[in-house]
């Protein structure tokens, strides 16, 4: 990556995979997409409804930081 730490070159190293008797699959990284809209609830009033709903935001997260090494000003 040009310029990404502080304008010096990096460059990420990671395995794809560790075996650390854990009980997920042992991934770096997870790609977690959530649902996109969820109803929290409906509650009936004397003019009408109200509802309540959340939403998320999708992305990728680091679950073995000891797995990524970074290496600057290359």
């Amino acid at each position: 990556m040009n310029g990404a730490n502080g304008g010096a070159n990096v460059f990420y190293l990671y395995a794809d995979a560790v075996n650390d008797l854990s009980t997920d699959d042992g991934r770096t990284f997870a790609q977690l997409v959530p649902a996109k809209f969820q109803v929290l609830g409906v509650q009936q009033l004397p003019k009408g409804y109200e509802e309540d709903y959340s939403n998320a935001t999708a992305g990728v997260m680091c679950k073995r930081p000891y797995a990524v090494y970074r290496a600057t000003g290359i």
